[in-house]
């Protein structure tokens, strides 16, 4: 079997040096465990999910996925529980009335995308 990876994703890119092992295990992972919404493409098979992401320092990295879900509302879930602990760990750090603490996201990015994965 081969996976291909749906242009116009925006994730084509960030993916592309994936082993078809590894997308395999994606595809599996989503199917299998999380019964994703499937649509029919002929004799395709398209799987779509999506990332709820990550970046800790806009500065030094890029973002990670901090989860996969079946759908939208619950990536944003997952993003906010994400912004609620990053607030958290804040707290427990700096005091807020502190003139000299830094905003508690101030150099951190979430978002989530969606992603496709066929079969061909």
């Amino acid at each position: 079997m081969k996976i291909k990876l749906e242009s116009g994703t925006g994730y084509q890119e960030e993916l592309k040096d994936l082993s078809d092992q590894q997308i395999i295990h994606v595809y599996n992972a989503v199917t299998a465990h999380m019964d994703a919404r499937r649509i029919k493409v002929g004799q395709h098979e398209t799987v779509v999910f999506w990332m709820a992401l990550h970046n800790p320092n806009i500065h030094e990295s890029s973002a990670y996925t901090i989860s996969l879900h079946k759908t939208k509302e619950g990536a944003k879930k997952a993003v906010e529980e994400s912004k609620r602990e990053v607030k958290k760990e804040y707290n427990e750090v700096y005091d807020e009335s502190d003139d000299i603490a830094p905003e508690w996201d101030r150099f951190h990015w979430w978002g989530i995308k969606k992603q496709e994965v066929s079969t061909k």
